[in-house]
């Protein structure tokens, strides 16, 4: 089974690459996918990035205090939720982050706080379920008892990012327009040619939200495609 790691920033970076190294050794059947792992060089990335975004069923977004209100994090979660004709699973896993400052369109997805054992393996758990050939329940719990301390020390070794100014809060119309933009620079098939695939989401199809903070510039997104 897929999933589609999202991040945005070194510190959502560095626990995405965690998931993809963990994740398969507590659930077999599970194969991540994230872009700074399996975007080859060359490859036009657009068009591969929007053909796993349609494709994929289950993803991961990682969201830390710094991306939290990231246009493009926003749009590859709101893509994910409305992949394979709308039956998808979407985790929002957090990162020095309480639940409740998760503010915006990714506060509507269920949230995992990855420094608390109980529930990153209720998680792990809904991941283990969604597989073909899932783990018993007692083993998966012995698994992830086995790896839990050495995960749990990579995670607490994340580099926090540098401290960055407050700046002046922005609206909600100019996340929306953001996010239009993201969507129009999207290649125009409007499919992949694999059945049952469904159309990337309207920006106003995203949750209402307020006091939006501004986000990452052209250069983070490039930083992430590498």
């Amino acid at each position: 089974m897929r999933v589609f790691i999202s991040w945005s920033g070194e510190p959502s970076r560095h626990l995405a690459h965690l998931l993809v190294d963990w994740l398969p050794l507590l659930v077999p059947g599970v194969k991540p996918w994230m872009s700074d792992n399996d975007l080859a060089k060359g490859v036009p990335w657009r068009e591969e990035l929007f053909a796993q975004l349609r494709e994929t069923a289950q993803g991961i977004v990682c969201v830390t205090p710094e991306n939290v209100a990231s246009p493009w994090l926003n749009f590859e979660a709101g893509s994910l939720a409305k992949a394979v004709n709308d039956k998808a699973y979407v985790w929002t896993l957090l990162l020095h982050i309480a639940k409740a400052d998760v503010t915006g369109p990714l506060a509507s997805f269920q949230a995992t706080t990855v420094h608390d054992r109980s529930d990153f393996l209720g998680l792990v758990r809904a991941l283990n379920a969604q597989v073909s050939d899932p783990q018993p329940g007692q083993r998966l719990e012995r698994l992830f008892d086995k790896f839990w301390p050495e995960f749990g020390e990579q995670v607490t070794a994340i580099p926090l990012p540098q401290p960055v100014a407050q700046a002046p809060n922005r609206s909600e119309r100019d996340l929306l327009e953001e996010i239009l933009t993201l969507v129009r620079s999207m290649p125009h098939t409007g499919h992949t040619g694999h059945a049952g695939a469904a159309p990337l989401p309207d920006p106003a199809d995203f949750p209402r939200v307020s006091n939006v903070p501004p986000t990452e510039s052209s250069g983070d997104v490039d930083q992430r495609l590498g």
